[in-house]
């Protein structure tokens, strides 16, 4: 039975002219595991669609063209086997009609030159072919957004998030975007971080709203918890990962050649050895030297103390060319000093107590270490009595319990107490020296208007001129002197005032004397033998006075 001739074309494919009957059903397996188009592959490698282009043929070739179409509708892919008809129809045309003829001058390309009744009954099977494969259902169009209609409420919600706390001139200028990218925060700027996460050997801090930075967990003494405030330095930032590489104060770095090693960082040195000058230590596979001015806070002596031990060091010049590298201890131990110091005075109130040690002693006072801040103890404060030098009450090395004075926040000066920790002798000098009471003492000092003299410790009474003797005392060595044990009479105690007044003519009486005569009774009280003065007389007259002449006539003064 011969097949009536069928055109089929396929989207993006120019119609050929194909005269052929259908391909047979062997013939279509063939076409289907030789072709080399995309679709041919698809299909050779799918069983069930190679099944219905098989049965669509056999039904062609029949006579049966409705079978054929029904074959054709219950497959389920479309441009694939449109393809495969499309090789299988070109390849049975090319052998039957020879190639394709030449387009003409008239402008007659692609002309099919088929009679009019072939083309037209396959203009129909193509047709119903196309009506087959149009059953799949086809995807509705995304209609285009709108300005007019308002977002999808998860996506304002989203927007919401990303840009919340950001104004509309921050974004204008391009600030939230040149914080996102790195260029809000500066190198080697000192932040205040929280931390975040801990991974691995990585711990990540929130220094803002929008940026994070990263930290090795190997500077860390002990591991952070999370939420816990440290402050951390910026060291550089690392566009592809969007974070800061973070250095906490203090903690050394790590070091593989001269590249790590600037002036300022911190780094862990093992020392080797000593010389005369300091210690030699080595930085990774670096050698290093340190100064022995460079060690401590204070000077020095056995560096052998030092071998084989490490310690953390600031760089203080690293020359890769003279192979030069010179370390700091003592700048560490500065550095960290000074924080301590501005922690500490934001911490200190006047009238604090604290537990110091004594570093040095002058002589107007004693500097008091409480916790990397000296202080100063005045002379005066150091005693509840008076106190020649401050080595009589404390040494260097002591322990002491003193109150904070006064603070100076501007230049750091803090002023303690060491006097008001002790008992006050004052509070119960009452008791201990009544009033009209005989008490012995020594006298310490002499003055002009009396004697000091010590009851007990810290405690002082005044013996008045007028009280050291019966009789008038023109100077006050000429009845005591300092160092004599005295008994003397208390007249009266003023514990606010620190003050205690003594008699010493009122410790001693007069012892009681003869029956005395009535001119001896009348005769004036003895007083002190009359000492011979200082400037002996020269028995000449005195010059001046109103019996001579002024003088004033030699001038033309006449009065």
């Amino acid at each position: 039975m011969n097949s009536e001739p069928i055109q089929t074309s396929a989207d993006g494919l120019s119609a050929e002219s194909v005269s052929s009957p259908l391909p047979t059903p062997s013939n279509s397996a063939e076409a289907l595991g030789s072709s080399s188009s995309p679709a041919g592959a698809s299909l050779d490698q799918s069983a069930p669609l190679k099944d219905a282009v098989t049965a669509a043929s056999v039904a062609a070739n029949s006579g049966s063209i409705d079978s054929a179409d029904s074959h054709l509708a219950q497959a389920t892919v479309a441009a694939p086997l449109r393809g495969v008809m499309v090789e299988g129809a070109r390849a049975r045309g090319d052998q039957d009609e020879g190639p394709p003829s030449r387009p003409g001058r008239e402008g007659n390309r692609g002309r099919d030159r088929r009679p009019h009744g072939a083309r037209k009954e396959r203009g129909a099977r193509d047709s119903a072919l196309d009506d087959a494969l149009g059953a799949e259902p086809r995807r509705a169009k995304v209609p285009l957004p709108s300005r007019r209609q308002p977002l999808p409420a998860d996506l304002e919600q989203e927007l919401e998030a990303a840009f919340a706390g950001t104004s509309m001139e921050a974004l204008v200028s391009g600030t939230a975007s040149a914080a996102a990218t790195g260029a809000g925060i500066e190198v080697d700027s000192r932040l205040t971080g929280v931390v975040v996460k801990i991974h691995g050997d990585d711990v990540f801090f929130a220094l803002d709203e929008r940026n994070e930075g990263v930290a090795s967990l190997q500077q860390f003494r002990d591991v952070p918890d999370i939420g816990m405030t440290l402050e951390v330095v910026v060291t550089r930032y690392q566009p592809e990962d969007g974070l800061y590489e973070l250095r906490v104060p203090g903690a050394a770095i790590d070091v593989e050649d001269w590249s790590d090693l600037v002036e300022g960082a911190v780094v862990e040195a093992r020392v080797t050895g000593s010389n005369t000058g300091g210690l030699e230590c080595a930085v990774g596979s670096i050698r290093g030297f340190i100064p022995a001015s460079q060690i401590e806070l204070f000077h020095v002596e056995n560096y052998a103390e030092y071998h084989d031990k490490r310690l953390s060091c600031v760089v203080v010049e690293a020359n890769e060319r003279r192979r030069n590298l010179v370390l700091s201890h003592r700048a560490l131990l500065e550095r960290e000093k000074a924080e301590q110091r501005e922690k500490l005075l934001t911490e200190l109130e006047v009238g604090d107590v604290r537990e110091g040690v004594v570093t040095s002693v002058r002589d107007f006072g004693a500097f008091v270490d409480i916790g990397g801040l000296d202080g100063l103890v005045h002379v005066s404060q150091l005693s509840w009595e008076r106190v020649a030098h401050p080595s009589e009450v404390l040494e260097p090395g002591q322990k002491i319990r003193v109150r904070i004075e006064r603070i100076d926040r501007q230049t750091g000066k803090i002023g303690l107490n060491y006097r008001d920790l002790l008992d006050d002798p004052w509070a119960d000098v009452e008791a201990r020296f009544p009033a009209e009471s005989l008490v012995s003492g020594v006298v310490t000092r002499i003055a002009q208007f009396g004697a000091f003299v010590k009851l007990a410790t810290a405690v002082e009474g005044l013996i008045h001129i007028s009280e050291l003797a019966h009789h008038r005392v023109v100077q006050v060595a000429n009845v005591v002197r300092e160092g004599d044990e005295v008994l003397v009479k208390v007249l009266a105690v003023d514990p606010e005032s620190k003050r205690i007044s003594l008699s010493l003519k009122d410790a001693h009486p007069l012892p009681d004397a003869a029956p005395q005569t009535a001119q001896e009774a009348e005769a004036p009280a003895a007083d002190e033998p009359v000492r011979k003065p200082v400037v002996p007389p020269s028995g000449k007259p005195l010059k001046g006075g109103t019996g001579q002449s002024s003088g004033g006539d030699r001038f033309g003064l006449t009065w």
